[in-house]
């Protein structure tokens, strides 16, 4: 609650938080192209040796200016770090938070959800507050009332993406849910009283 009530960030600290909410849309696309692109992953298979820029790009096939970009936007997140190699070159090695990026299930259900579901319809989120209705939802072609409607017209990653977060928060809620769903017997069950109505000269039961 006090986290909530009190605001003893230093101005320097806050200003700095701003700036990562104004280009994170930028930076969390950029994870996105590091992990598509496969850069990470052969980055984090070169273990604690790591990888200059010219051997990322030529084992990924990227451009040396694309991973060049990318792997600058990684450092500044910590995803990426330096270390010099023998002969005083610059390789890139995995970070703690690239490693949770790659390996963690439930970072990487978040990444392709937020991806695949959220993202381009978040782009309409103050339209959609105003007016009360799901505007992002267009951007899977129609004007559905909710997200449900449209799951059996998603796209097929899309679709993916959003069962396994589905069952990824599901699932492990199910162990803690049901002993107590199941801790009490489920009530008698209710007997309704037979209703008749006059109709000329028939009675009907209801």
């Amino acid at each position: 609650m006090n986290d909530y009530t009190q605001d003893k960030i230093h101005a320097a600290d806050a200003k700095f938080e701003a700036q990562k909410i104004a280009f994170s849309p930028l930076t969390f696309q950029a994870v996105r192209a590091l992990l598509d692109l496969g850069i990470l992953r052969k980055i984090s298979d070169s273990d604690d040796m790591g990888l200059t820029r010219e051997e990322a790009a030529e084992q990924t096939g990227v451009s040396l200016y694309g991973v060049g970009v990318l792997a600058e936007i990684a450092l500044s997140m910590k995803v990426l770090r330096l270390r010099a190699g023998a002969d005083g070159t610059e390789r890139f090695v995995l970070g703690k938070i690239g490693w949770f990026l790659l390996e963690d299930d439930m970072t990487g259900i978040n990444l392709n959800f937020m991806n695949d579901i959220c993202y381009q319809g978040a782009y309409d989120l103050a339209e959609s507050v105003r007016s009360g209705k799901p505007k992002g939802l267009t951007v899977f072609g129609e004007n559905w009332n909710t997200i449900y409607e449209a799951l059996s017209s998603l796209p097929d990653r899309a679709k993916k993406s959003w069962f396994e977060f589905d069952h990824f928060y599901s699932d492990i809620a199910f162990p803690e849910a049901l002993p107590i769903v199941f801790a009490a017997p489920p009530p008698p069950p209710v007997r309704h009283r037979r209703q008749y109505r006059k109709v000329g000269y028939q009675v009907l039961r209801l």
